[in-house]
């Protein structure tokens, strides 16, 4: 859980005070063009209580945030995503 905070902290600039795992993930991207080639991606997936919301900083990784109602997610919301939300939202 550590390093989850770690990046949350990271990526976003938020901290948290709990992470609580929601989810392990095992996608088969088999025949996929990946940059690592591998067949099965693993992650997590947590739910955060931040301390404060803290102002946002774009990083190579994260250009931007947002929130938005999970009835009415941004085009482009990859299919996993609004899964994702669907059951853990």
């Amino acid at each position: 859980m550590q390093s989850a905070a770690r990046e949350l902290k990271e990526e976003t600039g938020q901290a948290s005070t709990h992470l609580r795992l929601l989810a392990l993930l095992e996608l088969d991207v088999t025949g996929r063009d990946d940059e690592n080639n591998a067949a099965l991606k693993r992650g997590a997936l947590y739910h955060a209580e931040l301390v404060e919301h803290a102002p946002f900083e774009p990083t190579p990784e994260i250009e931007a945030i947002g929130f938005w109602p999970t009835a009415n997610l941004p085009a482009g919301t990859s299919a996993i995503d609004a899964a994702l939300l669907a059951r853990f939202a």
